[in-house]
């Protein structure tokens, strides 16, 4: 028993049950979605060919791995629940710790109710006899009953296997991020087998936007980092591992999941603009999985079989890394220790399941409307957070050299200084006005704004919860004894 416990102070403590490849298929089934299938037409037609386009995925890959790696260091010296409100406490204290963790958590929560009302979408378009019994308008969109019905048994789902263990969870994303890679080698290699280069011709520097060709690049590099969001999913878990998880291999998945991304990214764009003359893409309302039926339409299938897996891990991860990081907040009272308590059986975290479960039911009512904002503002919490993240790692390696790092940053503190770099160039991406990826006035910015207004009322909500211990005691239930 520590001295904390002595002392009547508990620190709840989440169930261990999760090995390397299961932080991989996290991090990697949160990436591929289902936005590649809906997208590559646009990011072939913005990036003026191909070509163009896996260049802007390579480069946006490469501006990652530096985050990556200071995320790898973190997440080795600290792998407990939340992650990032972690690194920043420990880096910069209480109020950059909450709201790190606080924009994070838009990100991840509201990805769930996106991924919930995508799901539909796209069963829609494999079946559309399900696309009957209209029941009400949301903003010019159409709500059909079955759909409904649907999205809610499988948010059901996700948020009961959630409930009931971590280990449920793992088996989970494991499975369908299998599955889904073995989808996604069907259609890339049918690709290449049915398709022809010349249908890739001009393969760059002839945007259908009228982008000049390095501003057809940076078009699509500008949102490469909402279609690598997800790596960002381990640390949340990190506290689950398995015992005798080697630390310096947990550092190493992050970066190897955005490696892994890249190439999937890559082979993906280069198949489909393959199978068809690639200016016809953009005119598809699911460009991959349509091409792909003009050569092989049980291919074509598959295609929407594999976003289907994509869509339930991306759902499945980000539900896991949003209830982390409000059980990891509430723990350490930077918002109201309700969120804190875990299932005393299952050892997941109840309240925090509840919370992000409730604004996942609620979406399917609304639906495709809600999609809207979502994108836009999630990528800019990203970044925000990112950019915490690796001022944390540079900070760390500064005021605390000694401190034991399992995994390392390749290249020490100058790493992190490009991580630095790379997240401020991605967030500048975001907000600058007239940049192809800035937030859209007003709705998109009233949007974040509200957000962090619900923060500051949480935060105050747990002003006496946080005042009634000390610091020494808040760094205790943050980190257990990794503080010690």
């Amino acid at each position: 028993m520590t001295e904390m416990e002595n002392q009547g102070l508990e620190r709840q403590e989440l169930a261990k049950a999760m090995g390397i490849f299961d932080y991989f298929t996290l991090g990697f089934g949160a990436m591929v979605g289902v936005g590649w299938v809906v997208t590559v037409g646009s990011w072939i037609a913005n990036a003026g060919g191909p070509l163009g386009a896996v260049i802007a995925f390579v480069a946006g890959g490469l501006f990652l791995l530096p985050i990556t790696y200071a995320y790898g260091e973190m997440t080795a010296s600290m792998p407990v629940a939340g992650g990032e409100i972690a690194y920043t406490y420990r880096a910069f204290g209480s109020t950059a710790s909450f709201y790190t963790g606080w924009i994070l958590c838009f990100g991840y929560a509201f990805l769930c109710p996106w991924e919930a009302v995508a799901i539909g979408r796209l069963v829609g378009s494999l079946v559309p006899a399900m696309k009957v019994m209209p029941i009400y308008e949301v903003m010019g969109f159409t709500v059909y009953l079955p759909l409904l019905i649907l999205d809610l048994v499988v948010a059901g789902a996700i948020i009961w296997m959630n409930i009931i263990g971590v280990d449920k969870v793992a088996k989970f994303q494991s499975g369908m991020t299998n599955f889904l890679l073995a989808c996604s080698a069907i259609f890339i290699i049918t690709g290449f087998v049915k398709g022809s280069s010349a249908n890739m011709v001009p393969a760059i520097g002839h945007s259908l936007k009228g982008f000049s060709t390095m501003g057809g690049i940076i078009a699509v590099f500008a949102i490469t980092p909402f279609f690598f969001a997800g790596f960002d999913t381990i640390p949340q878990g990190a506290e689950e591992s398995n015992e005798g998880l080697n630390y310096n291999n947990l550092g190493k998945v992050l970066s190897l999941a955005v490696i892994a991304g890249v190439v999937f990214y890559a082979l993906a764009i280069t198949s489909v603009s393959m199978v068809m003359p690639w200016k016809e893409l953009v005119n598809l309302e699911f460009p991959a999985a349509d091409a792909m039926m003009t050569v092989a339409p049980v291919v074509g299938r598959i295609v929407l079989v594999g976003a289907l897996c994509g869509l339930l891990t991306t759902f499945n991860a980000f539900f896991v890394a949003s209830t982390r990081v409000l059980f990891g907040m509430g723990r350490a009272r930077l918002i109201p220790e309700w969120f804190g308590e875990i299932d005393e059986k299952f050892k997941t975290p109840t309240n925090a399941n509840i919370f992000v479960g409730g604004l996942t039911v609620i979406a399917p009512f609304i639906g495709t409307a809600i999609l809207l904002p979502i994108v836009d503002v999630g990528s800019l919490c990203f970044m925000l957070a990112w950019l915490l993240v690796s001022a944390s790692a540079v900070k760390m390696r500064k005021s605390k050299p000694d401190m034991p790092r399992p995994y390392k940053m390749p290249g020490g503190i100058a790493t992190g200084y490009m991580a630095v770099v790379s997240a401020i160039i991605f967030t500048m991406v975001l907000i600058i006005p007239g940049s192809p990826g800035a937030l859209v006035w007003p709705l998109e910015w009233i949007v974040f704004g509200a957000w962090l207004i619900l923060g500051v009322i949480f935060f105050s909500m747990a002003k006496e919860g946080r005042e009634s211990i000390s610091e020494e005691e808040r760094e205790y239930l943050i980190f257990g004894d990794w503080s010690l």
